[in-house]
């Protein structure tokens, strides 16, 4: 059975070569624009002043991050800007049991449930706290065929084959071993179902404009700070 991979890396490819049996796995590599002022580049350079170690709160912020502004920017995640790619798949069926890992606020699980009408949706993440903002959404949309639970990405509780989609958006840049959660993602999908991962590549990230090379600047020091906080940034 072929299988289309879209933007994968050589160690994803390692995966993949050693799953049985193969499943679809579908990977793209975004870019965010970062508009910043001049008073990033102050605080950027107050930050090497200080060193990493004295930073535990920027260090947090490469990892698993559940502020208020990092939900509050989550929350404007929505399947239609987020996992286009995979709405426009024509994978989702009426009946599909989906898995979104990596939840967060829930936007873009709730958008899936009304796709499933006869299927389920499932949506897990490392903490409780953030789960309860995710319930409240598909309360407020009277979904009744979704759930949330905390969860681990690198030991799922769930059998073998339970899932027709495995989705994931923006997560294995921010775990400890993006290549487990990859085999556990595929080991809980059913054959000849999807595992749709979207996750940045930062090493190869450009962006242009790029004023006294701030954004450059800003890129190398998020990725000295990610690899610290034992979190993956070229993951995608």
């Amino acid at each position: 059975m072929r299988f289309p991979i879209w933007n994968t890396g050589p160690a994803y490819k390692r995966v993949l070569a050693h799953s049985s049996p193969p499943n679809l796995i579908v990977t793209s590599v975004y870019a965010q624009e970062f508009k910043r002022g001049q008073d990033v580049r102050t605080k950027h350079l107050h930050l090497r002043e200080l060193g990493f170690s004295s930073c535990p709160r920027l260090v947090k912020s490469c990892g698993q991050d559940h502020s208020d502004a990092v939900l509050k920017a989550h929350s404007v995640r929505t399947a239609a800007n987020s996992a286009a790619y995979l709405l426009d798949s024509g994978c989702i069926k009426e009946t599909s049991r989906i898995l979104d890992i990596g939840c967060g606020p829930g936007t873009i699980t709730c958008d899936f449930a009304p796709l499933v009408p006869k299927g389920h949706v499932i949506g897990i993440e490392t903490n409780d706290d953030v789960l309860e903002k995710a319930r409240a959404i598909a309360q407020s949309r009277n979904l009744s065929n979704i759930e949330f639970k905390v969860g681990d990405v690198h030991a799922l509780d769930f059998p073998d084959a339970s899932f027709d989609i495995v989705h994931t958006h923006q997560v294995l840049q921010h775990v400890a071993d993006p290549i487990k959660s990859l085999r556990e993602m595929l080991r809980v999908t059913k054959p000849g179902g999807v595992v749709a991962a979207r996750t940045a590549d930062f090493a190869t990230l450009a962006m242009y404009p790029d004023p006294d090379g701030l954004i450059e600047e800003w890129k190398q020091l998020y990725l000295a700070i990610a690899h610290k906080s034992g979190s993956n940034p070229d993951a995608g």
